[in-house]
């Protein structure tokens, strides 16, 4: 934790880039972070009419634009650069970073009928994410005003608790988790955290939820689009978090991720065990 005295981080007048910016969550963080006060670039690959109308959806009733649509297929990492760089041109800074958009592969990875469906997965569930970052994070340490940076990765529990069902989207989520605590180390410049959400009951999930007859008990602890957003901006807004997960389940939203902290304590007792087994190796040795 940094001690940054628990001042708010202000979203009012910030600019942010948000991926998967017309799915259901995606809409749904728009327009929390325009009523806000921020001015936002929505980035997905829908068409741009679409993409444009939502905008018009979102400008309605500001005297200036407060939402740009950027077409672009994170499938496709050599566009990510260049869109990067024409939302800079266009709205001049970028003080929040919201990597949103993610692919399902097939359920099972034997059920691809291609690789190409577990390389999309990946491009866009990871490997999107981390060049954004990356150029989020030179973009905030070059600039002149030296404000802080944030970045909201949204991940999913399936990160911390693996299903043999979910195979390659569970190991790209687990991987943005990791990414995230590794990025602890940015702060407090560039400040990342991550959430990982249970089910979210968007019009999709529930027509999953709804197929399949899933238990009454797991529909009960699954999540609100409402309770996700209102966890972003907690992560935007809260300055003494950084590299934090942020693990949603029914009413409950906690950070303390014992998987990572029990992680650790078994490595040093690894470590330790291993240096004195060295040790000892080298002392018989010695002696013979």
């Amino acid at each position: 934790m940094f001690g940054f005295c628990n001042k708010k981080y202000s979203i009012d007048g910030k600019v942010v880039l948000l991926t998967g910016a017309l799915g259901s969550i995606g809409k749904n963080l728009a327009r929390s972070l325009v009523e806000k006060g921020a001015q936002v670039a929505l980035v997905g690959r829908q068409p741009v009419d679409t993409g444009n109308e939502f905008a018009r959806v979102l400008n309605n009733g500001y005297e200036q634009p407060v939402a740009l649509y950027f077409q672009v297929d994170l499938r496709k990492i050599d566009n990510i650069m260049p869109m990067f760089e024409l939302v800079l041109r266009k709205l001049g800074r970028i003080d929040i970073l919201i990597n949103n958009a993610a692919v399902e592969p097939p359920l099972k990875l034997c059920e691809s009928s291609a690789f190409e469906e577990v390389a999309d997965a990946i491009n866009v569930n990871l490997l999107a994410p981390i060049e954004l970052m990356r150029l989020f994070e030179k973009h905030v340490r070059h600039r002149t005003n030296k404000s802080q940076g944030v970045v909201v990765n949204v991940s999913s529990m399936l990160g911390l608790a693996p299903m043999n069902t979910f195979e390659v989207y569970g190991a790209t989520k687990a991987a943005l988790i990791n990414l995230t605590r590794a990025s602890r180390a940015l702060a407090p410049q560039v400040r990342v955290s991550a959430i990982a959400p249970y089910h979210v009951l968007t019009p999709r999930m529930l027509d999953h939820l709804t197929k399949f007859n899933v238990s009454s008990a797991r529909r009960m602890v699954a999540l609100s689009m409402d309770q996700v957003c209102a966890t972003v901006i907690r992560c935007i807004q809260d300055t003494s978090n950084a590299g934090e997960i942020y693990t949603m389940i029914g009413d409950l939203t906690y950070t303390r991720t014992w998987a990572f902290e029990l992680a650790w304590m078994h490595i040093i007792f690894l470590f330790v065990v291993a240096l004195l087994v060295a040790y000892v190796k080298r002392v018989f040795k010695r002696n013979n």
